[in-house]
Formats: C-alpha cells, structure tokens, sequence
C-alpha cells in the first residue's frame, strides 16, 4: 500500500536526515537543489514567494523517494495562478525526485495530489530530462487520471566519457591547448582549480567572489555564495579561478554529485571570454575525463557545451490544468487556441535530441517570456 506524507514547514525537514541523505546519494543525476540544506535553505529564503508542498512517498513503512515540490503565484496572461512546481533558482534547479524508485515516487506522489484537496490551479513541471525521465511523468500523470499537456521548454548539452573515443579526447585536448595559447595574447594568467577541505578554508575563494562584484547584482551573488558554501560544506564544489596579470578575472564553479559533474555558475570581468572558454574546457577535459562519468549542464551553457562536444538535448514541461478551477481550464483552453510554447507528442518523448541551433533558439525564447512576465 503506497501512503505519502506531506511536508509543509522547512523546519520539519530536519526530521527527513539521514533518509534524505540516503536517497539523495542513490538519485541518478542528483542535483545540488535535491539536497536537504540546500532545498531548506530555498525554502528560508523564499517565504514571501513559494510556500514548501515536499511528498514523502511510503510503500507500506518504507519511505522509498521524496518528491520536493512548491506552490507559488505564476503569472499567466489570465491572471495569477497559484501552480505546485519544482523549486528553481536561478542556476540550480530540482527536476525530478529524489531517490532510486522515480517511477513509484512519481505514481504516489501524484496519486496522492489527485485525492487530496486542491489548494492549486495546475501543476507545472519544467525542465525535465526526456533521456533520464524515460516516461515516468508521463505515465505517472495518467496513472493518476490526470491529463497534461507536455511541451518543449528548454535544452541542456550531455555529455558522457563511455560515449567519448581516444580520438575525440586527443582532439578537444588539441583545443584546450590552443585555447590557452590564445589567452597568453591577453597578458600572463594562472589558473587554480579549489575542492573539498581546501575550498572551504581558502582565501581565494572568498577573495574571486569580491573581484568579480561589478557582473553580477548583490542579491544574487549573496544567494549564490551560500548555495556554493552548502555544496563545499558537503564537499560536493569545485571552484576554477583564473587570474590574468595578478587579477581575478573570472571563475566557474561545479558540483560533483554522485557520477554527475555539473557546472553552476560561471562569472567573467567584460572583455576575457576567453579566460572563460580556457575555465570550461579544463572542466571538461582535465576533471571529467579523468573519471568522471557523466557530464550534463543547464541552457545557459549549452552553447559552450557545444563547442566542447556535448550534445544538446530537449527538456519537457508538463502542465496539467485542474479541472476544478475555472481560470486554469480557461488558461488551458488559451494554450489549444494560441500556444505559447510547442506542444509535443508524447510519444516521441523519451529519444529527443535538439540541434544545436535549435537548443540555442529554444534557451532565447524561454529567457524572453521570462523577461515578459508571461510563461504560458
């Protein structure tokens, strides 16, 4: 018998621990946002915009996975609905549950939502991998009798070792090297790669995040470093530096999570993309090929991804309008007449592939509806 237990305050995350972290360390693809301190740090930090809705999924008095969900005011060209989501922010993101049993989690979990009274207009699920989901939200919808419109949302690049021959490596190594010999022209640079012990208790680390204060606004840089000092605490982030002539001109941070290498964020002064270029080739072809087994990142690096031989792959957006609320069957009805997005077939799902100009188009249009205030 599948029962679920719901999760509504950031401090009862705190009795979820040791199960939490159990399950976080047998999550395929787990992310830095599927971890508890980071997930209760979101939820702290989000009071005023997101209200915590966290499943935790029992089959008899076994918890088997833990779906971490939101419900938060989303603006729509109708209106504000109120919509259960995955926790994003900004960089970091939590695209799935948590915990090996997906397929059973997910058939819970939403179960459970459809039996329950709703305090929600639709869920909107976004940025879930195609390649890694296999049709588990899918079917997991149906199981439950609830119809969702699935459509293209955004791309990320993959990128695994078992799929990159000697060639290949001898041929993006060739172009790190040359990558290198082009920053020279910029003046002399050293580079400095920080992890675990080292990166905690580093000067360094906390010296690149005031050198590099003019790109990025206050808020975010303040939020971003403690999403970082979680991951470090954990031993979980690598932060690259490079520095031109004594200077810090730009760094990158990443998170090595199980056998997933995924990078963060990445923050260079104008005028050195190329310190940036030489920073995520290293990542690559110095730290992945050296026994990492998997590589993936989010849109906003697919297009470096892809000069350094990733593939990019589509990512879907399920949304199922409640049929109990009027304003999200009249949104759903807006979305059949005048879609904002692609609707996708549910059949082609799981093998989608995106071109790279297509990924590239896709990641620009999903920026500018969230520029416009308008996700739908």
């Amino acid at each position: 018998m599948i029962t679920v237990a719901e999760v509504t305050q950031p401090e009862q995350l705190e009795e979820y621990r040791t199960l939490w972290r159990s399950l976080h360390q047998r999550t395929p693809g787990a992310a830095l946002l599927q971890s508890r301190e980071a997930l209760e740090y979101y939820a702290r930090t989000h009071t005023e915009e997101v209200s915590l809705r966290m499943l935790v999924v029992h089959v008899g008095m076994q918890p088997i996975g833990i779906l971490p969900l939101v419900c938060r005011q989303l603006p729509t060209r109708l209106g504000t609905l109120r919509a259960l989501t995955y926790p994003t922010f900004g960089a970091f993101r939590c695209a799935g549950p948590i915990g090996p049993n997906s397929t059973a989690t997910l058939v819970g979990a939403f179960q459970h939502l459809a039996a329950t009274p709703r305090d929600w207009d639709v869920i909107d699920l976004r940025g879930i991998d195609a390649l890694r989901d296999h049709g588990r939200t899918r079917n997991a919808f149906q199981i439950a009798g609830m119809a969702a419109i699935v459509r293209n949302w955004s791309t990320h690049a993959v990128l695994r070792r078992s799929e990159l021959g000697v060639s290949e490596q001898y041929q993006r190594r060739t172009q790190l090297r040359e990558a290198e010999r082009q920053l020279w022209k910029s003046g002399s640079w050293v580079y400095q790669h920080l992890a675990g012990e080292e990166l905690t208790l580093s000067a360094d680390f906390d010296n690149c995040w005031r050198s590099i204060e003019p790109v990025v606004a206050e808020t975010e840089r303040t939020s971003l470093r403690d999403m970082a000092w979680i991951a470090a605490q954990s031993g979980q982030l690598s932060c690259q530096i490079m520095r031109i002539q004594g200077r810090v001109v730009a760094y990158l941070l990443a998170t090595l999570i199980g056998e997933s290498l995924q990078p963060l964020e990445m923050l260079c002064q104008p005028g050195h993309s190329g310190a940036a270029d030489v920073l995520f080739g290293k990542l690559l072809y110095d730290d992945f090929c050296s026994g990492t087994p998997e590589f993936t990142c989010g849109p906003q690096f697919v297009s470096q991804a892809v000069r350094w031989g990733a593939q990019p792959h589509l990512t879907h957006r399920y949304t199922y309008f409640s049929a109990y609320r009027p304003k999200a069957q009249m949104l759903r009805l807006a979305q059949w007449i005048k879609p904002m997005t692609t609707t996708v077939d549910v059949a082609e799902i799981p093998n989608q592939v995106a071109p790279a100009e297509e990924s590239l188009q896709l990641h620009a249009e999903r920026r500018q509806l969230r520029i416009s205030g308008r996700p739908y």
